[in-house]
């Protein structure tokens, strides 16, 4: 046997012994639900859950910027984070998509304010 048969043997060999059936890949059925239809935005910004509330930005909005949502109904609880230009206010609004200890952590895309959280629940 030459030297080019024993590498087309092997290959051979190889591309059979790879081939197996296919596995079963178990599937989780998820499925969406509506909470809430009524929300106004020109373009929302971050999504985030924070125990049982869900936060969004609104990162052109005009009065707040973080609307705070029940997570089981959908129903809005409450608004945060005032835009202006005022002590605490936000020009420019950006908020970290990290939550800790219940706390949404949130600068002035101006530099204007500064580290400033806002506390869930």
């Amino acid at each position: 046997m030459c030297k080019n048969d024993v590498v087309i043997v092997s290959f051979i060999f190889f591309l059979f012994c790879s081939c197996s059936k296919d596995k079963e890949i178990p599937r989780i059925n998820q499925y969406s639900q509506v909470l809430n239809d009524e929300l106004l935005t020109t373009m929302p910004g971050d999504l985030l859950l924070v125990d049982n509330y869900l936060v969004w930005s609104d990162p052109f909005s005009h009065n707040h910027f973080l609307h705070v949502h029940s997570a089981s109904t959908g129903k809005e609880l409450g608004v945060m984070g005032k835009v202006g230009k005022g002590p605490k206010e936000f020009v420019t609004p950006m908020i970290n998509r990290y939550c800790v200890d219940n706390k949404i952590f949130a600068v002035d895309a101006n530099g204007k304010t500064v580290g400033f959280y806002l506390l869930i629940a």
